[in-house]
């Protein structure tokens, strides 16, 4: 009985398709290692926690539109204080 439950228990090892499937993906597996696929996927699975998600990806673009207007803020106050000081030319080339 106990030889029984054995074979039962490890049945799939005795089909094909599960030979043909282990080999497939063994070898594939060997590929991959060989080429230095191995040592890039280790990397990214450690550091996955740390790459950006949507979180951070919003706070990028929210602090991105902070600094564009800030820019534009200073560029229209420089505008303006150029204009001024070419009035200011103007105005005493006019008096000569």
């Amino acid at each position: 009985m106990i030889n029984n439950r054995r074979k039962i228990h490890f049945r799939w090892l005795y089909k094909r398709s599960f030979w043909l499937l282990f080999f497939l993906t063994s070898s594939l597996g060997f590929i991959r290692w060989t080429k230095g696929s191995f040592f890039l996927d280790s990397y990214a699975i450690i550091m996955r926690p740390f790459w950006p998600g949507p979180a951070q990806k919003e706070w990028i673009i929210t602090s991105t539109q902070v600094e564009k207007n800030i820019k534009l803020r200073l560029l229209e106050a420089d505008n303006l204080r150029l204009r001024k000081m070419l009035n200011l030319q103007r105005n005493s080339s006019d008096d000569l």
